[in-house]
């Protein structure tokens, strides 16, 4: 659900985005993360894993063709997540895929009880593109190695 929160917040930063025309390779990463079905028109890439405590943490790719810059497409996530009780939001510069990129960290988002899950994002622009790396999860924090398979799917 954070997921597609955060893609129609994309969506909305780029008034003409255009399904990216050409398939990209499959990433290779540990065999904990099995490969799931793509939730969107612009994903391609998407994998979930069972963590030690027994909960479930997902990552994923989308390529869309756009204007859509990277500090405004976190500015607003940032904004919309900020109203949220309890969250915690970390925020910054990262290079990713060989790209200076924007990250947003989201925490307090989970809860027992509640659906949703906490969230890292990332986005690059690798013309003509936006890359959105997805990353939720329901630990306190993101997993240790989340950084490395986030990067296994670059383009």
């Amino acid at each position: 659900m954070t997921g597609f929160f955060l893609a129609i917040l994309i969506a909305q930063a780029s008034p003409n985005p255009i399904a990216s025309a050409s398939p990209l390779p499959a990433p290779t990463l540990s065999p904990a993360w099995v490969k799931r079905p793509l939730d969107g028109k612009y994903d391609y890439a998407r994998f979930a894993r069972r963590e030690q405590d027994g909960t479930e943490s997902e990552i994923s790719a989308a390529r869309q063709v756009c204007d859509c810059q990277p500090p405004v497409a976190l500015s607003m996530v940032q904004l919309a997540l900020s109203s949220v009780p309890g969250v915690a939001i970390t925020r910054g510069p990262i290079t990713i895929c060989g790209q200076a990129a924007q990250r947003l960290i989201a925490t307090g988002l989970a809860a027992p009880g509640k659906p949703s899950k906490n969230i890292e994002a990332i986005l690059f622009r690798r013309e003509p593109a936006l890359y959105t790396f997805t990353y939720t999860f329901l630990s306190a924090a993101p997993a240790a190695d989340a950084e490395s398979a986030l990067s296994a799917l670059c383009p």
